[in-house]
């Protein structure tokens, strides 16, 4: 469903680029016919999907059950702030604090875009070789996803026809007839992170207090939080600018990991271009 004019102005307040130097960089990002600086949203869409929001909504009374026991407990917890908060807080509906619930950024080529509609953001699927675990990755920061974009150049592009004819209709959004990117603007339950500056030459410890961060050597299961009775894992994998270096670190943008894809809900697609 395309966005009015005043819900896309709050969508692209999510949408800010304050790194333009960084753009294009990175050793995820494709080569680009020529250099820009900056990332302007074009159009927007609101997604719903009713199956995948029952899912969803279950996994928040879960991580929400599992919150509530670690308030009992008084088992203390890592915090975070993502860049997007106060903007977020413009946004139609509510988010659910008690469950970490936030507006976060996922960036993907145009080819991608109906399996995660249908299919949402699958566990199961995910990559045993990234950097910081098989998770769901979600950003802050517009530079850092539009990494992992390619671009649509228009009607011409064959595989696309579906994906044009869903978002391309009489009467909504047309195409801008050059090359568009595309973004996810999703819901996150993050629950209880746990919050890292980077991870040792293995990738399953903390690189600075060597506790461990994954169950298994898979790295699908973030580990068991401290004290908690009965045992529960981290819902969340948080892992900030490195201020020192450290074997697998990150010196740009914060990375957000989480490990269960029912735990994020793609609720708004950004259409965006590189100026």
């Amino acid at each position: 469903m395309p966005l009015d004019s005043d819900t896309l102005d709050r969508v692209k307040q999510l949408f800010v680029v304050t790194m333009p130097q960084e753009l294009g960089k990175g050793r995820d990002a494709q080569k680009y016919g020529r250099s820009y600086q900056n990332l302007e949203v074009t159009c927007a869409w609101r997604l719903e999907y009713p199956s995948q929001w029952l899912k969803y909504a279950a996994e928040r009374n879960s991580v929400n059950m599992n919150m509530q026991q670690l308030r009992r407990q008084a088992i203390p917890l890592q915090t975070w702030t993502s860049k997007l908060e106060e903007a977020s807080k413009n946004m139609p509906g509510t988010l659910h604090a008690e469950v970490g619930e936030r507006f976060l950024l996922h960036g993907t080529n145009p080819a991608r875009i109906l399996d995660i509609l249908h299919q949402s953001f699958s566990d199961k699927l995910a990559s045993l070789n990234g950097m910081f675990g098989a998770g769901s990755y979600v950003a802050e920061d517009p530079e850092k996803i539009d990494q992992y974009t390619t671009p649509d150049p228009g009607f011409e592009v064959p595989g696309l026809e579906e994906l044009h004819s869903r978002l391309y209709r009489a009467g909504g959004n047309a195409h801008p007839g050059e090359d568009t990117f595309y973004c996810f603007l999703v819901r996150a339950v993050c629950g209880a992170c746990q919050v890292v500056e980077g991870l040792d030459k293995d990738r399953l410890r903390d690189a600075d207090s060597g506790t461990e961060v994954f169950l298994t050597p898979d790295r699908r299961v973030l580990s068991h939080i401290p004290h908690a009775s009965p045992s529960l894992s981290y819902h969340t994998l948080v892992v900030n600018v490195a201020k020192h270096k450290v074997p697998a670190g990150v010196y740009r943008f914060r990375e957000v990991v989480l490990f269960d894809g029912n735990r994020i809900y793609p609720e708004y697609l950004l259409a965006y271009r590189r100026i």
